[in-house]
């Protein structure tokens, strides 16, 4: 069998019901050059056998996978990538879907230079309509590495790495059950020389409310305390760190915090604790490029001004 230039990796928990768009657009790719390898991850209902099934009936190369014990997305994604043949990994999460020319787009960009990544737009699914999204806040070019290392966001998906990179660096997704994507993609472009950014939505992200990824009970701050801890111990340029705990750590944890109703007198103590690492951090030059409520917001943090914070969260929400 012809070795695929892109392997995708996508984990498979209790989700086969959701899966039929995602097979649907992979049947439907107008270039073969691909993989995708499924990881069971110890699903409890009949989504391993359902999906064996299915599968028997499609026409794109495959592996199915299945771990020994539930790992979480993080480790089965590793276990998806230590078991992939193509020159480039990217992922596709099992409730999600790609356009038809997914593959066709990206292998047309990995023939012009090879990159070490490439990154794209995408789409998200809400209430039956799809809103257009930017990965990047710059237009489309070959990219300076800090320039992105700092804007880009923390999902996996949307981007694709020369698999050498992530094997030859031991970059891996940790332990976590959120923010573990972000540790891998911010250490994953901490090491490409060479990034690819091209502004079309091929990727179609659907917010499923039932997620694992949109419940109270997984906002626990200690993950994304691990995950910058992560990075931190694999990324040396300052600016693009600090713009990274700006956002994905200060902004994130004081958000959760607000959302499981902390104290003010709590949020504030964190606030002032997490300033100690970057005590100028308002004054990092990649906060232009942040939308304008992202900029309200870390403004009244920098003023620890917590009543209006969680106004403004009451009003969101």
């Amino acid at each position: 069998m012809k070795k695929p230039l892109i392997s995708i990796v996508t984990p498979v928990y209790n989700s086969y019901h959701l899966m039929d768009n995602l097979i649907n657009s992979l049947e439907k790719q107008s270039c073969n050059d691909f993989e995708i390898i499924f990881i069971n991850d110890l699903s409890t209902d009949k989504s391993y056998e359902l999906l064996s099934k299915r599968l028997k009936n499609v026409q794109f190369s495959y592996k199915f996978l299945s771990n020994e014990r539930n790992l979480g997305p993080g480790e089965t994604r590793n276990h998806g990538i230590s078991n992939s043949s193509g020159d480039y990994i990217t992922f596709i999460d099992s409730d999600d879907y790609v356009s038809e020319d997914f593959i066709k787009k990206i292998k047309e960009k990995i023939k012009i230079s090879y990159p070490d990544a490439i990154i794209f737009d995408y789409y998200i699914n809400n209430n039956q309509k799809s809103i257009y999204k930017k990965s990047l806040p710059l237009e489309e070019k070959t990219m300076d590495k800090m320039d992105v290392l700092a804007l880009c966001n923390g999902m996996c998906w949307g981007k694709v790495f020369k698999k050498k990179i992530v094997v030859d660096n031991n970059v891996k997704f940790p332990k976590l059950m959120r923010s573990e994507d972000l540790a891998f993609v911010k250490v994953a472009i901490s090491f490409c020389e060479s990034i690819v950014y091209f502004n079309e939505p091929l990727y179609y992200y659907n917010l499923v409310e039932t997620s694992i990824m949109h419940t109270r009970k997984t906002l626990n701050n200690l993950n994304n305390i691990k995950a910058f801890e992560y990075i931190e111990d694999n990324v040396t340029s300052n600016e693009a760190l600090e713009m990274i705990f700006i956002r994905d750590y200060l902004y994130i944890i004081v958000q959760n915090m607000i959302i499981l109703g902390e104290k003010n007198n709590t949020i504030k103590d964190f606030i002032i604790n997490a300033e100690k690492k970057y005590p100028e951090w308002y004054k990092n030059k990649y906060l232009k490029y942040q939308p304008f409520y992202l900029r309200l917001l870390l403004k009244l943090i920098k003023h620890k001004n917590i009543f209006l914070l969680k106004l403004i969260f009451k009003l969101k929400k």
